[in-house]
């Protein structure tokens, strides 16, 4: 059965988890202010991108977040891998701690079957 088509796996989730209102200027384009508790989705792989930037500031600022417990990490893009054999993307995915496989979620002819590793 093809499973319902979407773009959420390409997309890091995080939480303001500082106990008050605070801005964190290395989210989105020009930084985002959140409330306690507030969750918001930001393009691609947070970590990746910010570690990926000539200028190391708004890396080691998330990094003093994430140390610091002001910020969390709810979610991050899976890992997508090329199976040479079927020649199809997979993502990897972790079901009751069995690391394994599903299809990209937005290949609609795809299935969300989890596949053990």
């Amino acid at each position: 059965m093809a499973q319902d088509q979407n773009t959420d796996q390409l997309y890091s989730r995080v939480r303001n988890a500082s106990g008050q209102a605070r801005a964190f200027g290395y989210l989105g384009v020009r930084g985002m202010r959140l409330a306690n508790n507030e969750v918001v989705t930001v393009r691609g792989d947070l970590s990746t991108k910010l570690g990926n930037k000539l200028s190391a500031r708004q890396f080691q600022a998330l990094e003093r977040d994430l140390l610091a417990g002001d910020l969390v990490i709810e979610a991050l893009p899976a890992p997508i891998l090329w199976d040479s054999v079927d020649e199809e993307p997979m993502v990897l995915a972790l079901q009751n701690d069995v690391l394994g496989t599903v299809d990209p979620a937005w290949d609609a002819s795809g299935s969300s079957l989890f596949e053990a590793g």
